[in-house]
């Protein structure tokens, strides 16, 4: 975790859902005050892992105002992009550019 140009100690909680064992929260809080930073929360989906990224605990929909972007991973495992809501490149209109 960065805040301008000093380094902050982070740690990582993470809380399982009982009903749906598949569900799992990360909550990222900052070590020296205790601070919420980010939460995650893993999608369900067939092939890849896939979390939404979110700065509420509460909000964690992909429509939600407290959306910050997702990340996925490839098939393996071994590799993950990052994903902002960003407008997408083909939805521009040319002439603004």
């Amino acid at each position: 975790c960065f805040e301008g140009p000093e380094m902050r100690l982070c740690y990582i909680k993470r809380i399982k859902d009982v009903k749906s064992n598949s569900w799992v929260k990360y909550l990222m809080h900052s070590q020296q005050d205790d601070k919420l930073l980010l939460v995650a929360r893993r999608r369900k989906r067939s092939n890849v892992s896939e979390f939404v990224i979110s700065i509420s605990a509460d909000d964690l929909s992909r429509h939600g105002g407290s959306f910050l972007g997702s990340m996925r991973s490839n098939f393996l495992g071994t590799q993950y992009c990052v994903y902002d809501k960003g407008i997408n490149p083909d939805e521009i209109d040319p002439t603004i550019v």
